[in-house]
């Protein structure tokens, strides 16, 4: 299922050191097995940074770079799906776990300096709300998951992919986008 996936980020400086390493579970998917994650979790998992980097020093690989594993129970191992070798659209969850990698690539660039904890927070979430309801919605059809566990899996307070308060632009457009697609869609009927 889709709760079997996980995440490794991490960025590989010109010298081949690791000024960091993040890793997430997915809770959600939307459409499940298919679709976006909708539902992520921060969360230190040796088993998948070990994968991780194998891999990546494996290729000798440089610069910032995302794994997306799926767990196969018939090996008992952690399986790649995904090589991104960019940001990914959780980058405000990163963030938000304390790791301002924007600025360290940023740095790294330029030529100045930036240094990152070695840990980040864990149990943070990043929910796309609207995603995550539908996906509770098809999963409750099936049986699967009651709307208190569903409650349950949403914390309060969470991270919003396409809002922040001390950035609110990106997120308002967002919002008065889908708002014009919505009021588009009434009056046509």
């Amino acid at each position: 299922g889709d709760d079997q996936l996980a995440g490794y980020h991490t960025y590989i400086d010109n010298d081949g050191e690791r000024r960091f390493e993040f890793t997430k579970k997915l809770h959600r998917r939307f459409p499940e097995n298919f679709g976006i994650g909708v539902n992520h979790v921060t969360e230190r998992m040796p088993d998948v940074i070990a994968v991780g980097r194998q891999f990546f020093e494996g290729v000798n690989y440089r610069g910032i770079g995302n794994l997306e594993f799926k767990y196969d129970a018939r090996h008992d191992a952690w399986k790649i799906i995904e090589c991104n070798p960019r940001f990914t659209a959780i980058q405000e969850l990163i963030l938000r776990s304390g790791l301002d990698t924007g600025s360290l690539v940023y740095a790294e660039a330029t030529g100045g300096t930036v240094t990152l904890p070695d840990r980040f927070r864990e149990q943070l979430q990043l929910i796309h709300i609207k995603k995550d309801f539908q996906a509770y919605r098809a999963l409750s059809r099936q049986g699967r998951l009651s709307f208190g566990q569903w409650i349950a899996s949403v914390p309060i307070a969470h991270v919003r992919p396409y809002f922040s308060w001390s950035d609110p632009k990106p997120g308002t457009h967002r919002f008065m986008k889908n708002m014009g697609k919505f009021f588009q869609r009434r009056v046509s009927k």
